[in-house]
């Protein structure tokens, strides 16, 4: 699997929730790392971003195609350019998808599974009843705190977090960071704000 976008965290955060899938995951930064990962790996599947620098999502997806139309593409963007959109599912992407995007589409997209009309996925849960793979330590139900500025990032974190069985809180600054860690100290005795 080749995970293909410009922006570092969210392509950490991609390829860590497919690694924790099963697949073997490489990655580029734009287009042209694209290309060369394509060529040297033959990966089985793609995830593109549309807006990268020095060689965009739809002249890399071209180059794909020409390289090897069997390879699976699903577009994660946030370009809401609707032509764009239009073009990549015209040079037969399996799914565009729009950032922030739920990580149980991304997947359902990937593999095949729970689509419906050509270039969209429902929106799933995930069930309720299947533990996650990594559970928190302790046996006990923990605690993230996701502090981020991008309202887009914070919500694709938390996401990732919840569905890793942790109760989530996320937040915008560090001011607000340093608040929710003071309200959630429970210490016998003690309040958060007690030395």
């Amino acid at each position: 699997m080749l995970v293909v976008d410009d922006d570092p965290e969210l392509r950490v955060v991609l390829s860590e929730y497919i690694r924790l899938q099963g697949f073997h995951v490489l990655e580029a930064k734009d287009g042209l790392e694209a290309l060369l990962q394509v060529k040297r790996t033959r990966p089985h599947a793609i995830i593109l971003d549309l807006a990268m620098p020095r060689l965009g999502g739809i002249d890399a997806l071209k180059r794909i195609v020409e390289f090897d139309p069997a390879i699976t593409v699903v577009v994660v963007t946030g370009e809401t350019d609707t032509d764009l959109h239009r073009q990549a599912s015209l040079l037969g992407v399996r799914a565009v998808l729009a950032k922030p995007v739920a990580l149980p589409d991304l997947l359902a997209a990937l593999t095949g599974s729970n689509t419906s009309r050509a270039g969209t996925v429902p929106t799933t849960e995930p069930d309720p009843g299947t533990a996650p793979r990594f559970a928190p330590r302790g046996g006990s139900q923990g605690r993230v705190l996701v502090v981020d500025d991008d309202s887009d990032m914070r919500e694709m974190l938390s996401e990732f977090a919840t569905l890793k069985g942790y109760i989530v809180r996320g937040v915008s600054s560090g001011a607000d960071a340093l608040r929710a860690v003071v309200e959630d100290i429970e210490m016998p005795g003690l309040s958060g704000a007690d030395p």
